[in-house]
């Protein structure tokens, strides 16, 4: 098992990749120096790491301006103000995992998240703060991402979710949309998803508002399925 003392003689300045998931026995005390023991890193997750506050997260970002790929999924301690915090210092992002993240992934994360123009991977799955307020700052942008993960997501709409889809439809191979059967979400964002021609997953499962123009969307669109 690590402890703190093993990972203080390991962590340094020449650290660019370093997985803490689960590791709940970390104190804050030796949590809150790892972005003043690595300032270079470029790989971070604290996975699972519920019980890390929000002045732990800021703490750690203060010091970290190369990260290029970060999870933090359930991290329920993660507020909005630290996460944009990460967002603004770190213009490099290119894989960016906050499933579960309740308290930070909020309209104005969003709208940062919008302007990352590396960002490849986006999982913003169970949050329910995230609105089309927010998504609207994807609308004329153009985003690489091209894994994108919302499952669960229900407090945006098609309409929403048409103008993410737009900023990334040239570049979109993997889409998971679990599970958003509220009443907004309806079957016309697929006419966008339809001009995503490098898709080759999609997951729309549980989404009970869906209806049988899917098809005719997609049709539209000329694609072949």
């Amino acid at each position: 098992m690590l402890t703190e003392e093993n990972l203080r003689k390991i962590l340094n300045e020449g650290t660019i990749r370093l997985n803490l998931e689960a590791h709940y026995w970390l104190k804050h005390s030796f949590l809150d120096k790892i972005g003043r023991l690595c300032p270079q890193l470029q790989e971070l997750s604290l996975r699972r790491m519920k019980h890390v506050t929000n002045h732990v997260f800021a703490e750690i970002f203060t010091h970290t301006k190369a990260l290029r790929a970060v999870d933090f999924s359930d991290c329920e301690g993660l507020h909005g103000s630290a996460l944009h915090l990460l967002l603004k210092q770190n213009e490099g992002l290119e894989d960016l995992q906050l499933s579960g993240c309740v308290n930070a992934v909020e309209d104005t994360s969003i709208r940062l998240i919008s302007a990352l123009p590396k960002l490849t991977f986006l999982d913003i799955s169970f949050t329910k703060r995230a609105t089309d307020q927010g998504l609207v700052h994807f609308g004329g942008r153009k985003v690489p991402i091209s894994t994108l993960v919302l499952n669960s997501v229900t407090s945006i709409s098609s309409a929403g979710l048409t103008v993410l889809i737009g900023a990334c439809s040239s570049t979109l191979v993997h889409l998971e949309a679990a599970y958003l059967d509220q009443e907004t979400m309806k079957s016309d964002f697929f006419l966008k998803l339809g001009y995503c021609w490098n898709l080759q997953y999609l997951d729309v499962s549980g989404c009970s508002k869906l209806d049988d123009t899917i098809i005719t969307n997609l049709h539209k669109a000329e694609v072949v399925l």
